[in-house]
């Protein structure tokens, strides 16, 4: 108790010697790993709080279960930038070129689709390229229909053609002529109006024997 009254009221200083410099580090790290929420920049803190302890880089690997290389990357970044080189960078270029079309180009696919609402982006090349001798990529007609809001309505003309076309076959299965025994005969007439006649032709079928006449 003696010892301490004799410090009261004084401050404690710490030699200037790599122990000081280690604390003040230690301190300046743990005040942003506080505020950080990026769990990989938590992540990677923690791998240089670790050799800054320890002084042994290939313990630290080991620890983590991390390569070298991996290890020796984010060490430089954090030496260089701070805590901002602890975060993932953004590869993405900050100006992407955007592929050039020529407008008639565009035109063009907008106008075939518009006549052919229901083919998919590989069909209109094919054909733009057949009949057109023009070589354009199906990526670059989905990217024009895209950018013209021609995708969703598309799919809605698609699924309203198909929709139909089950109707109708059900439809048609429907409205057939089932016979259980011979003698339900179906009949057709057809007409040819040549030289100033009119010819006419009649056909007749069993529905169930398959035997027809005409």
């Amino acid at each position: 108790m003696k010892q301490l009254k004799k410090f009261k009221g004084t401050s404690l200083h710490i030699s200037n010697t790599p122990f000081k410099k280690t604390i003040k580090r230690g301190t300046k790290i743990k005040t942003k790993l506080d505020l950080t929420k990026d769990p990989n920049v938590r992540k990677r803190l923690k791998w240089i709080q670790h050799y800054e302890k320890h002084q042994n880089a290939r313990l630290t690997c080991r620890y983590f279960g991390i390569s070298p290389t991996t290890f020796y990357k984010w060490k430089n970044r954090y030496k260089k930038y701070g805590l901002e080189g602890l975060k993932d960078r953004n590869k993405r270029p900050h100006r992407v070129r955007q592929p050039q079309i020529e407008p008639e180009l565009e035109f063009l696919i907008i106008t075939v689709r518009e006549k052919f609402p229901t083919w998919s982006k590989e069909k209109i090349s094919v054909f733009i390229e057949k009949y057109l001798d023009i070589k354009v990529s199906p990526s670059t007609i989905y990217r024009v229909l895209k950018r013209n809001n021609l995708i969703e309505r598309t799919r809605k003309l698609t699924w309203n053609f198909k929709k139909r076309k089950q109707i109708g076959k059900k439809n048609r299965t429907r409205k057939g002529l089932r016979a259980d025994k011979p003698g339900t005969v179906l009949i057709d007439v057809k007409y040819l109006y040549w030289c100033g006649k009119t010819f006419y032709q009649f056909s007749a079928i069993d529905k169930f024997t398959r035997i027809g006449f005409a």
